[in-house]
């Protein structure tokens, strides 16, 4: 309970941290990155334990929607009715990110914190409904802003994509063919994922860790995304990059297990290849939001660089 207090306090000091948005180096994208690489060096069994939590509290929506899409194949009803499922779920589910970041904030605060405290908002006054609600404003703004570009950019994508899941649903073998202004559609979606990198990042910090109100919290989201465009893209030109590299790597790892399962069998190549799967995925979740933290903490946050055990206490 005491580690759990001292979380709590290093994100109430957080209220008096400067709102202002800051305009970074178009390359601290770069340096985002490599600081979520080494994220878990410092205390791994908060990061990676916090990341474990979060990607079990993110597949419990599936274990409920895909057996309903798979049981009742053809049935646009029960599809999206597993839709708005999946979406409730993830408002619901929202404020394990936020806890997540606080995880990550007093691990680089040098704070005590444990796994567990991803929870930290559900309990009294931890500002779960806070977060519910700026994750709901994301999404009916995030909604608006593609549908505008689609309906400006794209006209009739969106009759497009309609039409392909219900022909999907219906007939899950046919393959849809692409309208003619898909490429343009690509590229819109590819501004927009830009600049909602920075929002997501930017506005959960704001509202899950400096405690900003939902409506502030988005307004220092894409204000701060807007003056960061440039390092933005370099983020992503970077993850792309890095992907890229971790692909071949994954590659050669499947052709050595294909070879083990010619000489051991099967079962050597399932006990070797899940705890390869399962470290990937939780190394995936801990750069993601390392990332996301170091993004909100050059623009929106303090310096928790220099924050010392002392001060946090």
């Amino acid at each position: 309970m005491a580690q759990s207090a001292d979380t709590a306090q290093g994100c109430a000091d957080r209220q008096g941290t400067s709102m202002a948005t800051r305009m970074t180096s178009p390359f601290a994208g770069l340096g985002w990155l490599k600081n979520a690489i080494n994220l878990g060096s410092r205390n791994p069994k908060a990061v990676f334990g916090g990341a474990a939590l979060l990607a079990l509290v993110s597949m419990l929506p599936s274990l409920v929607t895909l057996p309903v899409q798979y049981g009742m194949p053809g049935n646009m009803t029960a599809f999206w009715a597993a839709i708005a499922f999946s979406m409730v779920a993830g408002l619901l589910l929202a404020p394990v990110m936020g806890g997540y970041l606080q995880v990550i904030d007093a691990v680089e605060g040098q704070r005590p914190v444990r796994a567990r405290d991803v929870f930290a908002p559900y309990r009294a006054g931890g500002g779960a409904s806070r977060i519910i609600l700026f994750a709901l404003l994301l999404m009916v703004v995030t909604i608006a802003m593609f549908g505008a570009v689609v309906y400006v950019a794209a006209p009739g994508f969106g009759e497009w994509y309609v039409q392909t899941v219900a022909n999907g649903v219906a007939a899950p073998q046919s393959v849809p063919t692409l309208p003619d202004n898909f490429g343009r559609a690509m590229a819109a979606f590819t501004v927009l994922l830009v600049l909602f990198l920075g929002v997501f990042a930017i506005g959960y910090g704001q509202v899950g860790i400096a405690r900003r109100s939902p409506v502030a919290a988005l307004g220092d989201a894409f204000a701060g995304s807007f003056k960061n465009v440039l390092a933005l893209v370099v983020l992503l030109v970077s993850v792309i990059v890095l992907a890229v590299v971790l692909g071949l790597a994954m590659m050669l790892v499947v052709f050595l297990l294909g070879l083990l399962a010619l000489v051991g069998g099967a079962w050597l190549v399932i006990a070797l290849s899940v705890p390869v799967y399962v470290a990937l995925f939780l190394v995936m979740y801990t750069v993601l939001f390392g990332m996301a933290y170091f993004l909100w903490r050059d623009v929106c946050g303090g310096d928790v660089a220099t924050t010392t055990p002392a001060m946090a206490a």
